[in-house]
């Protein structure tokens, strides 16, 4: 191993530790704007602002998923429950701003939801459904994305959900709020989605080939340059320095 190259070693290291393409949960975020459409829940009571107040305003906004582990619920082929994860939605429109979040990650957090809708029986387009909860009716929030088969997920195995970029896709959004007393859902007109999964710490083999290399860079320097205890022979001094020496004894 004396002979093996640092830079090569470190070729190795970088393999190791690099991620699958695909692998691992999906996590996704992104930001949105377009025009909101609205109607007045039926709460009996006056609201803050009259549903002219939001009605064709622009709306900007972003969300985030993640769904580490989503699991089927017993009613539904298509439907699970997102455990572990979360789904966080933000609206701003006509200078007010609605938050949403549902999260599992911790008791007594209760999972979001997410519905795959496979392309077949007359739809072109696959999408996911994220939202709050089952029934957004008063409280909550969704975002729709569609794409292409194969695009979003495989079949309907929602192990196989991913986010590919290169594939295009659309996206709906609403909220209802019953402090607002108003149910908003969005015209999507510029949308951006990203992956926000995080670069992964090392893993242990990686870091065994790491320490490997460390150790063969030691190796093959102390090769070249021979024992790094020993110390190097001494040199005679030059004539003239070896005059001045004696004369100075």
């Amino acid at each position: 191993m004396n002979n093996i190259p640092l830079h090569g070693l470190l070729v190795v290291v970088a393999l190791a530790a690099t991620p699958t393409a695909g692998a691992g949960p999906l996590f996704i975020g992104g930001t949105f704007s377009g025009i909101a459409s609205v109607r007045q829940l039926p709460l009996n009571f006056t609201p803050p602002h009259p549903m002219s107040y939001y009605e064709g305003a622009t709306v900007t906004g972003s969300f985030e998923v993640f769904a580490p582990n989503p699991q089927p619920v017993s009613f539904s082929d298509s439907s699970f429950y997102n455990l572990g994860g979360w789904l966080s939605l933000s609206y701003t429109v006509s200078g007010e701003t609605f938050t949403y979040l549902k999260e599992s990650t911790r008791p007594p957090g209760s999972p979001s939801i997410l519905i795959l809708s496979p392309s077949g029986a007359g739809h072109a387009l696959q999408s996911v459904f994220f939202a709050t909860d089952w029934t957004n009716r008063y409280d909550g929030a969704s975002i729709e994305l569609s794409g292409m088969p194969g695009g979003l997920f495989e079949g309907i195995d929602v192990a196989t959900l991913h986010f590919d970029p290169s594939q295009p896709l659309s996206m709906h959004t609403g909220m209802s709020s019953s402090a607002a007393e108003m149910r908003m859902d969005v015209d999507v007109r510029q949308f951006t989605v990203r992956s926000l999964n995080a670069v992964p710490e090392p893993a242990p083999a990686a870091l065994l080939v790491l320490g490997l290399a460390l150790l063969c860079a030691s190796r093959w320097r102390v090769s070249r340059t021979g024992n790094p205890e020993s110390k190097a022979p001494l040199q005679p001094l030059p004539a003239a320095a070896q005059s001045h020496a004696d004369r100075g004894a």
